[in-house]
């Protein structure tokens, strides 16, 4: 239920902005038995799916991206960054927290 809410949310905003609205949000996890923390990171997986959002969205519709993420694989990173930099509409990243770089 709380998904179906969340994809109603972003339609509806992707909507009033007239924008493809792409998310990449990972949280922290814990394993119970251990209680060991568990960061999940951008990987392989994820590029594929926001690559295939890219490539989806028409040429002349912006994109605005949110990223609140830990980092991840730099392959999947690049490929992210370089499929948005060669969208020739506008995109607008979000990063709600904090961004790393190495």
């Amino acid at each position: 239920m709380l998904a179906a809410r969340r994809r109603q949310s972003l339609a509806a905003l992707s909507r009033k902005r007239n924008a493809t609205v792409i998310t990449l949000i990972h949280r922290q996890e814990t394993v119970s038995l251990l209680g060991i923390p568990l960061a999940r990171y951008i990987d392989i997986d994820d590029a594929q799916g926001i690559l295939r959002a890219i490539r989806e969205t028409p040429d002349d519709r912006p994109i605005e991206i949110v990223l609140h993420t830990p980092g991840g694989l730099v392959l999947a990173a690049t490929q992210i960054a370089s499929a948005l930099a060669d969208h020739p509409a506008e995109v607008t990243a979000v990063v709600p927290h904090y961004g790393m770089r190495s």
